[in-house]
């Protein structure tokens, strides 16, 4: 029986939750553009989902409802192509996913020692930060025609250019910051500087946390 148990410990909820957060941002984008659209519904289903396992907590059903709702709505808004529902399942999935993230943040802060878990967690809850920001920038997008320079000509209220999107977003959450994908108006500039602010608040914590975590295991064993 340890025997099973031992293989099975790679497929928690947390490592799952990191490979489909590393499936979107990393693999995904290498798939062919015209197959991205379902590519990105599915992985972000999954994501869905296997974020709502992901948390350690005993009221598992209502967050587990909720993202079947949140499901539910994008694939009506795919399959009805109505402005309303994509809006409405846009907003939700970004708040539900927030939620995800203070959850994971909290796993990460009431840990009592610095395991592989945790660790697992503090990426995880990074990345999909990332995301989180990047459904924000895709509002904004929808919102506000103009508001972002992208280099290809594509129609920013779909998902058929989700790459761009991520790329955009990730490179200014980390700072880096290319230059290639530009905001214009000043909604987009703002958020932008939120974004890349968040990016480094987020770092500076969770570091801090898990060295203060570290140190003190480390005192009480010495």
């Amino acid at each position: 029986m340890k025997k099973y148990s031992s293989l099975l410990r790679p497929f928690t909820g947390a490592n799952a939750l990191l490979a489909i957060l590393i499936c979107i941002i990393f693999l995904v984008p290498l798939v062919d553009q015209a197959k991205q659209v379902v590519a990105y519904k599915i992985s972000f289903t999954i994501l869905l989902i296997i974020s709502a396992i992901s948390l350690q907590t005993k009221r598992k059903l209502p967050v587990i409802l909720i993202a079947g709702g949140i499901i539910v709505l994008e694939w009506l808004g795919a399959a009805f192509d109505r402005p309303l529902i994509y809006e409405i399942s846009q907003t939700s999935r970004g708040i539900y996913f927030i939620i995800i993230v203070i959850g994971l943040i909290r796993q990460t802060a009431l840990a009592k020692r610095v395991t592989e878990q945790v660790i697992v967690d503090a990426i995880s809850g990074y990345l999909l930060l990332g995301i989180v920001f990047t459904i924000g920038t895709i509002m904004i997008a929808h919102w506000n025609g103009g508001a972002y320079t992208f280099s290809s000509n594509t129609k920013l209220a779909t998902l058929t250019n989700m790459n761009d999107f991520i790329y955009y977003t990730f490179t200014t959450f980390t700072t880096t910051g290319y230059g290639d994908l530009l905001p214009l108006l000043p909604i987009a500039k703002s958020f932008s500087i939120f974004t890349a602010a968040s990016g480094q608040l987020y770092i500076a914590t969770i570091i801090s946390l898990l060295v203060g975590k570290y140190a003190g295991t480390a005192k009480e064993e010495g």
